[in-house]
């Protein structure tokens, strides 16, 4: 089975306080502070690694919600999370303390901790912390030595305790709450990195995935034709129909892409110049699918402006089909087909985000840009693709950062409506009217205006309509700069409000009625990181549906940074 690494949210994940209002400009010393990741910060970490002293100088108030409850699970694995009802502890009750950041099984191996400013408000004589505080250990790979991963949410006050003037300045912790935790332990992999051994079978497959884009960059003629950002090339699909799995990769220019077909003994053999599918353009998006209904996977490529379909034949090799070029020479990124008009076959969505490069194009104004390029919808007529991006109602709203477009019936009506991420701003719920699509997202409450990436639809709560996950960027850093009372000053509190939302998280909107609800906290999925997409999947067939997301950009490198 093919296996790759990525950010795991199974049934639930943790979830992130509310942001606390700033209630000023912070002063020198305690932005300095913050930035150095110092003093009382490095001691709580030293701590709850069990390699230091208690950091609490005055005997703080302490406070941890009740109860472990088992909220999830498969074979090997566990997932508990805390209650909402807090309990106050004795500041003796550090002990305790620990074992809820980390977990019981702490003392079962050292743990990694990593903290993180997510807040920080002044307060008093100090000022209040936000934290997001992880911790992992290995393990012995044992019920008794279980590898373990804790989340939580700690909310700190702390308040100077040096005299007025006093160089350096000291702070004592006057309190701490932990607002919410999630652990999760497993005596066995549920996900195993095994990239080397997949594609040990082709050694040209190998060299080109097994290293960065950095290593290309010095070796390719022209690395700077090339955008390396934002690349959503690949597809899972049986292309040979032996019921394995292949994948289809797409690879930026200068770099063939890639068709890994799976062998008997889980080994990958690249097989994209024999069959066709080795272009050597930038190919952000790729998709496998089935464009003319005769039960073989074929195979759609975003060569920069240009979709090209290649049909799949009787002797398994693709033959060009069609293409669908845009109005302009902005690349495609996000690829997604659904029969919009009804006719029998699969018609092509593809989503625009910048021009040929990332950086061509300065998305204005920041927070709601409409300067980006046109979407287009592709027409499937026997295999001539014809642009009906105006006579289907898409180029309303103005040019979008858009990255990707996820088709879904979510007005049960039978055809297929169509939800649109935008980057630096609103995304478009377009409802699809016989063919006609109106963007309808204000009315049903999804414009959720971030800095969207991706998207899946799923009836996750099996209430019988479709629900809603959107990824957006996560960050610490622009939630410390932007909550704060100085923030830009000379914009609106609408405006700010929506830069604000940029650094926020993912969004978990749910149908209820005739809107869609934003449960994202007390589902816990807000936080996950740079969350490039995500998709629903029964990973424990439970019969519930849970979230993979792959995430990137980790803020950094700094000591203590997630």
């Amino acid at each position: 089975m093919i296996a790759r690494l990525l950010l795991l949210i199974v049934a639930s994940a943790p979830a992130s306080a509310q942001m606390p209002a700033a209630g000023g400009d912070l002063p020198e010393e305690v932005e300095a502070f913050v930035e150095a990741r110092a003093g009382w910060l490095e001691s709580f970490k030293a701590w709850a690694e069990g390699r230091g002293e208690a950091p609490f100088r005055q005997p703080a108030r302490l406070s941890i919600p009740a109860g472990e409850p088992v909220i999830g699970g498969a074979e090997g694995a566990q997932l508990v999370r805390s209650a909402r009802t807090p309990v106050v502890l004795k500041a003796a009750d550090e002990a305790e303390l620990r074992d809820v950041l980390l977990g019981s099984q702490r003392a079962h191996g050292l743990a990694t901790v990593r903290v993180k400013v997510v807040a920080v408000t002044p307060a008093g004589g100090g000022f209040d912390l936000e934290l997001r505080v992880e911790a992992e250990a290995p393990g012995g790979g044992s019920a008794v030595d279980p590898a373990w991963q804790a989340v939580s949410t700690v909310n700190v006050s702390l308040r100077q305790t040096s005299a007025a003037g006093e160089a350096p300045v000291e702070w004592g912790c006057v309190g701490v709450r932990v607002a919410a935790w999630e652990r999760a332990s497993r005596t066995k992999d549920l996900f195993i990195e095994r990239t080397l051994g997949v594609l040990s079978g082709d050694e040209r497959a190998a060299e080109l995935l097994s290293v960065g884009m950095d290593r290309w960059a010095q070796r390719l003629d022209d690395p700077s034709r090339s955008s390396w950002f934002g690349h959503h090339g690949i597809a899972a699909g049986d292309v040979n129909g032996d019921g394995r799995p292949d994948l289809l990769v797409g690879m930026p220019s200068g770099l063939p892409n890639m068709l890994l077909v799976q062998q008997p003994d889980g080994t990958v053999r690249d097989v994209a110049r024999e069959v066709g599918l080795a272009w050597l353009d930038d190919t952000k998006g790729v998709l496998l699918a089935d464009m003319d209904g005769d039960g073989r996977q074929d195979a759609v490529s975003s060569l920069g402006h240009v979709l090209v379909v290649q049909r799949q034949d009787e002797r398994g090799r693709f033959q060009m089909a069609g293409w669908g070029v845009a109005p302009d020479e902005a690349a495609f990124y996000g690829v997604s087909a659904a029969d919009v008009d009804g006719d029998g076959d699969l018609d092509l969505f593809g989503a625009r985000y910048v021009s040929t490069r990332y950086g061509d194009s300065v998305p204005a104004p920041f927070e709601d840009a409409r300067n980006g390029p046109s979407n287009v919808l592709f027409l499937n007529d026997g295999g001539r693709f014809v642009d009906a991006t105006a006579a289907a109602g898409l180029d309303a709203g103005g040019g979008r950062f858009s990255l990707q477009g996820t088709f879904g019936d979510f007005d049960l009506d039978g055809d297929p409506d169509l939800y649109v991420v935008n980057d630096f701003g609103r995304n478009q719920l377009f409802v699809n009217a016989e063919g006609r699509f109106v963007d309808e997202a204000p009315a049903f409450g999804v414009e959720d205006q971030g800095a969207g990436m991706g998207a899946s639809w799923s009836d996750f709560d099996r209430d019988g309509d479709l629900d809603l996950y959107v990824t957006n960027m996560f960050s610490s850093a622009g939630r410390r700069v932007a909550f704060q009372e100085g923030f830009a000053p000379e914009r609106n509190q609408e405006e700010r409000a929506a830069i604000r939302r940029l650094s926020l998280g993912n969004s978990l909107l749910v149908r209820e009625g005739d809107r869609f609800v934003d449960r994202s906290e007390e589902a816990g999925v807000r936080m996950g990181r740079w969350a490039w997409g995500a998709v629903f999947v029964d990973l424990n067939a439970d019969g519930f549906d849970d979230l993979i997301s792959p995430a990137g950009f980790l803020t950094g490198p700094k000591p203590g940074d997630l």
